[in-house]
């Protein structure tokens, strides 16, 4: 298998329960002993409210029998960790609209769950598990 990173910059509105992607990319391992500088920055305009994360994952990759390429979805093959993440202020967007800057890679998605639903379970478990202790 060959591998890969990718850095991304993912930002997300929990309120709205909207995840968007604004920019990735990726580059490959071409030798393993030479050491790797990377020169990349994004420039996509970040949507003030929502919360960024900076990511950096490594992946494998073969090509199957038709030379298709085929990624790994095995999680022991593909790490994902978390650098960095902030709070997209209307300063910051009002600036990366002033730089034309282009815009996400991708559009909102809704979530796949339903995020007050989900806090109200939380809520609940701490109230039960407070009786308990009692």
């Amino acid at each position: 298998m060959d591998p890969s990173f990718t850095i991304g910059l993912v930002a997300i509105q929990f309120e709205k329960e909207y995840a968007q992607v604004i920019d990735y990319e990726s580059f490959a391992y071409e030798k393993l002993d030479k050491q790797i500088q990377i020169d990349w920055e994004c420039r996509r305009q970040l949507p003030a409210g929502f919360i960024v994360i900076v990511v950096f994952s490594l992946r494998y990759s073969a090509f199957n029998w038709v030379g298709k390429q085929i990624w790994s979805t095995n999680p022991q093959f593909f790490p994902t960790i978390i650098l960095d993440a902030f709070h997209v202020t209307e300063d910051m967007a009002a600036r990366g609209k002033a730089a034309n800057f282009a815009v996400a890679k991708e559009e909102c998605d809704k979530f796949g769950y339903n995020v007050p639903r989900t806090l109200k379970r939380i809520t609940e478990f701490k109230e039960k598990m407070a009786k308990k202790k009692k």
